[in-house]
């Protein structure tokens, strides 16, 4: 970790709670940037439909479930954020 050339990438990383997010991301020590990225819903959906084995669009009940897995990473962006933004 003391290597500042080695980098980290957090792909899909889910946890019922914040706070068990950061807890995990602090082994690695304080990051000198975060990039956090979003698509929107739309562009979502084709990605769900194998996830679901649909050939057809997806139904409210799942395109809710998108909505609220972005939510939920909106949140986690803004307290990893927050951790760090007097570091």
């Amino acid at each position: 970790m003391k290597d500042k050339s080695i980098k980290f990438l957090f792909d899909g990383w889910k946890y019922a709670d914040v706070k068990d997010f950061l807890k995990f991301t602090s082994r690695f020590g304080c990051p000198n940037f975060v990039l956090s990225l979003k698509c929107d819903d739309p562009a979502i959906y084709p990605r769900w439909q194998p996830k679901y084995n649909e050939d057809a669009e997806l139904d409210e009940e799942k395109k809710e479930a998108v909505k609220e897995e972005g939510l939920a990473a909106e949140k986690v962006h803004e307290a990893f954020v927050e951790e760090y933004k007097e570091l």
